[in-house]
């Protein structure tokens, strides 16, 4: 796949923006806006350049930020609402998945550090 600089720079701009926006919904069309780029050019050039879907990375960076509200004290259900999980239950599911462990562990291990 042959890339312009322009067209990396996007894909970089997206990488950033969903930093920055790490635990917030973000839509493809919210993407697609802040890059300049088709959904489809988005999606395969994100991937081409990073190895890695528009999704998984944003998944994985918003759980990164989820453990470590969980390490500051926070409660799972509100860690979850505060990322956008309907239930908890969800978000438990995605956080097992990304560090194979529940989110209650990572709460639980804090207040035991606390003691």
């Amino acid at each position: 796949m042959n890339l312009s600089r322009t067209q990396i720079a996007a894909f970089c701009l997206v990488k950033a923006y969903l930093e920055c926006n790490a635990g917030h919904g973000l839509t493809i069309e919210q993407l697609m806006r802040t890059s300049g780029l088709s959904e489809t050019s988005l999606r395969l050039g994100f991937k081409f350049c990073f190895q890695i879907t528009i999704y998984e990375y944003h998944r994985d960076i918003s759980m990164e930020y989820a453990k470590a509200l969980l390490e500051d004290g926070m409660m799972v259900k509100l860690v979850a609402r505060k990322l956008g999980y309907r239930n908890a239950t969800n978000f438990t599911r995605a956080f097992q998945y990304v560090f194979s462990k529940p989110p209650g562990l990572i709460s639980l291990k804090k207040k035991r550090s606390e003691k």
